[in-house]
C-alpha cells in the first residue's frame, strides 16, 4: 500500500514536470522574436551628449558608452552599471541626438534587468526580466512601449 502511495506521487511529479516543460516551450513559441521588429541600423559617428537627464553624475559612463555602435533598435544604445549593493542603473541613449533617456521611461525601475540577449542592434524589440517573469518591450521615437510578458525561463532552460 505504501508503495502504491509512493509510485502514484512519483507519477504525479512526472506528469507535472512534463507539462512545465511543454507550457514553457508554448510560451517560447508565443514570444515575440527579435526578426518580427526590424529597424536599420544608424549610421551616425555621434559621440557627443545633448541632454543628460539628470544623469550629470554618470558622466564618464555615458561619454565612453556613446562612442560605442548602437546595441538596441538601430540607434540606441543601452548601458547600465553597479550602484555597489547587488543592484544596477541603466539608460537609454539615442546616438543620433546624444539625448540620455531615463531607463524609467516604461515605468521600469532598478528592480528590472535586461534580460541575457535582451537586445539586438537591428531590433526595436527589448527583452527585460524581474524574477521569474519576462517583459517584451518595443524601443522607438525614444519610448519604450510593452507589448507583453510571459514566465521568464530559467537560465539553465534558454540555452
Amino acid at each position: 500500500r505504501i508503495y502504491m502511495k509512493i509510485a502514484k506521487n512519483i507519477v504525479t511529479v512526472i506528469s507535472m514536470l512534463i507539462i512545465s516543460a511543454t507550457a514553457n516551450a508554448k510560451d517560447l513559441e508565443k514570444a515575440p522574436k527579435f526578426k518580427e521588429y526590424p529597424v536599420e541600423l544608424s549610421k551616425t559617428k555621434n559621440t557627443s551628449i545633448t541632454e543628460w537627464s539628470g544623469y550629470e553624475d554618470f558622466k564618464t559612463r555615458i561619454k565612453n558608452a556613446i562612442k560605442a555602435k548602437p546595441n538596441a533598435a538601430g540607434k540606441y544604445i543601452i548601458t547600465g552599471w553597479g550602484c555597489g549593493g547587488g543592484c544596477h542603473n541603466y539608460v537609454i541613449i539615442n546616438k543620433e541626438t546624444g539625448k540620455v533617456l531615463p531607463y524609467s521611461l516604461g515605468n521600469y525601475d532598478a528592480d528590472y534587468d535586461i534580460d541575457d540577449n535582451g537586445t539586438l542592434p537591428n531590433s526595436k524589440l527589448i527583452v527585460l526580466r524581474k524574477e521569474d517573469t519576462a517583459f517584451f518591450n518595443i524601443l522607438d521615437n525614444d519610448k519604450l512601449e510593452l507589448i507583453g510578458t510571459m514566465p521568464a525561463l530559467k537560465d539553465e532552460e534558454s540555452q
